[in-house]
């Protein structure tokens, strides 16, 4: 049996994607290897260890807790989904917190001197091989369908008026939304059926002015949403939209929210970006908005407000692209696969 300790920054994210998710599907379907989620570092954790995860971590004190662990013989692997060193300055705080030099050195130091580094895509995989050399491999994220079946179900017999365009994002998106703000003042104010729900950090105080005047009633706004909670969340959405602004740090995401729409069978708009291009078949299972332009946001999003069959076909061709690929059933597989071969090395 392979002991693994996966120590997560939290559990509602990445923590949840990257480290519950496979984690139970592993220790549901793979008898030779057990995965147990943690949030702290524990000493009693540490006996009978044979791979520690490390995930998204920049604190020096956990970086001296790692080299104490390799000290005993245990594997230590680094995990990180987002370019954490190229980080937009308009993220502001998070920006300045990554822009410290003790905590962009102590990033340096885990890619270099972990046992080997888990990302979540090839251009994340390839900009930090830049910074320091070691043994990457890429697991792209997953996702537990299960969890998300019920909610799709309901959505599939649901009967409700007019056609809701969806956006949930963190406040890390708070630059790429603007993409879409003069494509959607335009859509609100053309089509009267047209809802807008909004998940995450934005509220009406964030809309430029003017925007959505005369149709802000039919505007919805909520929080950010626990990720056991979105499923419900978001399966009021007709559209989806995922714009994202041309950066480093947009360069090397994942297509996670292509995932969990297209669990519910929603289909996705979405900017020209590695995560998206190398996901969707354009009009067939997604659309990529050529060149991020206002006009082709609009053009793009008023073309599905206008056709419910089309809507519907491309959400069910991502449904099952979404399904072939990111089921988490295949990606625990790579996942154990690695922690085998890393086990293995003397």
């Amino acid at each position: 049996m392979i002991h693994i300790k996966h120590f997560v920054q939290e559990i509602f994210a990445c923590g949840w994607v990257r480290g519950i998710v496979p984690a139970a599907e592993i220790n549901s379907h793979f008898s030779n290897i057990r995965v147990d989620v943690k949030q702290d570092i524990l000493y009693s954790d540490l006996p009978g260890t044979h791979v520690a995860v490390f995930q998204r971590q920049h604190d020096i004190g956990i970086f001296e807790k790692m080299k104490a662990m390799q000290g005993m013989g245990i594997k230590c692997l680094y995990e990180v989904d987002d370019d954490l060193l190229n980080m937009p300055r308009e993220f502001q705080k998070p920006a300045e917190f990554y822009q410290r030099e003790d905590v962009r050195s102590t990033i340096v130091k885990f890619l270099k001197e972990s046992d080997g580094v888990i990302v979540s895509t090839e251009e994340l995989k390839n900009e930090f091989m830049q910074r320091a050399v070691n043994d990457y491999v890429v697991i792209p994220n997953s996702l537990e369908f299960g969890m998300w079946e019920p909610s799709y179900r309901k959505r599939m017999v649901s009967q409700k008026d007019g056609i809701t365009i969806g956006y949930h994002a963190s406040g890390s998106h708070n630059i790429d939304i603007p993409l879409a703000w003069d494509a959607l003042d335009r859509i609100m104010k053309m089509f009267p059926q047209v809802k807008l729900h909004f998940i995450g950090w934005i509220g009406f105080e964030s809309f430029p002015k003017g925007m959505f005047d005369g149709c802000k009633d039919r505007v919805k706004v909520d929080p950010w949403i626990n990720v056991a909670d979105l499923p419900d969340a978001i399966s009021d959405f007709d559209i989806a939209i995922a714009p994202l602004v041309d950066n480093k740090f947009n360069l090397a995401k994942s297509n996670i929210k292509y995932i969990e729409l297209s669990s519910e069978a929603i289909p996705l708009i979405a900017s020209p970006m590695p995560c998206y291009t190398k996901t969707i078949t354009d009009g067939l299972d997604g659309i990529i908005v050529e060149d991020n332009s206002p006009g082709k946001w609009f053009d793009c999003i008023a073309d599905l407000v206008k056709n419910r069959e089309k809507r519907i076909a491309i959400g069910n061709s991502a449904r099952e692209n979404a399904m072939r690929r990111w089921d988490v059933k295949s990606i625990a597989k790579q996942w154990c696969d690695y922690y085998r071969n890393v086990v293995k090395r003397v």
